[in-house]
């Protein structure tokens, strides 16, 4: 993004934040935050592609809560196939995600991902 000339909307990562529930009370464990600079703007969920397709409506309420309860814009899902953003303000069982981006064409179980060795690592630029 930097090289087309737009603003970089999100610059890093939290990985298993627990955040506390306002309407509820218990802490809720977000499986990412996704921050600009300054603040958060997107929580993501994530489950094995075996579980769940990233448009699954409980997998989507799931994010979808986290977000709401946290005041943020988007939310994803994830299976590791691909990845959807969801605008919060559309709410839940959204047909079309904002964008749907593919990550590991054909993934269909996580017992068939290819695995880095032990000195090798992966980085996916988005």
């Amino acid at each position: 993004m930097q090289d087309s000339g737009a603003e970089v909307l999100i610059t890093y990562a939290d990985i298993e934040e627990h955040v506390r529930d306002p309407e509820t009370g218990p802490t809720k464990r977000c499986d990412l935050t996704l921050r600009s600079k300054a603040a958060p703007v997107a929580t993501a969920e994530a489950k094995r592609p075996e579980v769940a397709d990233v448009g699954d409506p409980a997998l989507q309420d799931d994010a979808l809560k986290k977000a709401v309860s946290r005041g943020l814009p988007l939310f994803l899902t994830c299976n590791f196939r691909e990845v959807a953003v969801w605008v919060t303000e559309q709410g839940a069982n959204q047909q079309e995600p904002l964008l749907r981006h593919e990550l590991a064409p054909g993934l269909t179980h996580s017992s068939v991902a290819p695995h880095p060795g032990p000195r090798q690592s992966r980085h996916v630029i988005l």
